[in-house]
């Protein structure tokens, strides 16, 4: 279903900043921290969120994916705290209207019980077979605990710099015009790094296969990340429905 950006937009204006600042002081209160982002960032955030739920309530979505520039050129806020407070709600919700990640992190939901964490591939290290996964949202539920930043790429709004368990992780992506093809690894997250020049949240994992695949011909930007090793189930479904994997 695709919808308007308008819609939300609307809902946005109608809702006021009393609406919600009882929801955004219980937000920061549990906060291990705030940095950049000011309590105005946070109202305009979190009437974001709840614009953006009516609609998933009113059409009964069960993922979404959202086209967060767009939204920020008429709200001048960041979508999100928005997509961190609907995974924790349940409802799978992405970046940047990306469809294929979405549809990964649906998968992901139904298949394990788990919320993904959709990441972008910043560093890689061929030597030691790792890489940085970085992105300014993730479910505040995936985390030990969370520090309100402001949005990397824009230096606005709110973004969610999340510290992950450290662990056994998994790797997914299902991509290409027909999604008929997927990518799927194991790995160790070691370490939740804090560079300067990349996305809030940040992970450092220890890949199972060969990190060139992120520089050969992965699918697309964005991958999925989950804690623990759900590789037999989600092979199998992904096989099972005619997909090939790709290393």
């Amino acid at each position: 279903m695709d919808i308007p950006i308008e819609r939300v937009q609307e809902n946005y204006d109608r809702i006021t900043d009393d609406e919600v600042g009882e929801a955004s002081a219980e937000f920061a209160s549990r906060a291990y921290a705030c940095r950049e982002a000011t309590p105005e960032d946070l109202i305009k955030a979190m009437r974001l969120y709840r614009a953006l739920k009516q609609v998933c309530e009113e059409e009964k979505l069960t993922a979404v994916t959202v086209s967060c520039f767009r939204l920020m050129e008429h709200t001048q806020t960041t979508g999100c705290l928005a997509i961190s407070l609907l995974n924790d709600e349940g409802i799978p919700a992405g970046c940047e209207g990306d469809l294929q990640s979405i549809f990964t992190l649906l998968a992901v939901k139904t298949l394990t019980g788990n919320s993904g964490f959709m990441a972008n591939p910043s560093m890689l290290d061929t030597r030691n077979n790792e890489l940085i996964l970085a992105h300014c949202t993730i479910g505040t539920k995936q985390v030990e605990s969370f520090i309100i930043r402001n949005h990397f790429e824009s230096e606005s709004g709110i973004g969610i710099q999340g510290i992950l368990p450290t662990g056994e992780m998994t790797i997914v992506k299902c991509g290409s015009e027909s999604l008929d093809e997927f990518y799927l690894s194991t790995g160790t997250l070691t370490e939740n790094t804090n560079y300067i020049n990349v996305c809030r949240t940040q992970v450092r994992i220890r890949l199972n296969t060969p990190v060139e695949y992120f520089l050969k011909n992965p699918l697309g930007n964005h991958h999925i990340i989950l804690p623990g090793n759900f590789e037999k189930v989600l092979n199998d479904f992904f096989v099972a429905n005619s997909c090939k994997r790709i290393e």
